[in-house]
């Protein structure tokens, strides 16, 4: 529950919902939720597995593209 508060807290702030986004994170930290403890910690300090990843699954070239670009597709983007 502590991660699913943080989680919240996140989004909230990231769509712009400023009220939610206190109340989350004030939820969050009631809940014990700590960096350490909760957040994932990345298993190499390098990228160098994340980079060919995607190159090496057989999916549909559209996923592989997804995978591979820098920029989100002009669909997803908010406005």
């Amino acid at each position: 529950m502590p991660l699913v508060a943080h989680l919240l807290a996140a989004h909230h702030a990231a769509v712009g919902i400023t009220p939610d986004a206190r109340l989350w994170r004030a939820m969050a930290r009631m809940l014990g939720f700590t960096r350490d403890r909760h957040l994932p910690q990345p298993v190499r300090a390098a990228t160098d597995l994340a980079e060919g990843f995607a190159a090496t699954v057989p999916w549909g070239s559209e996923l592989s593209a997804f995978m591979t670009t820098s920029c989100l597709p002009r669909e997803l983007v908010t406005r």
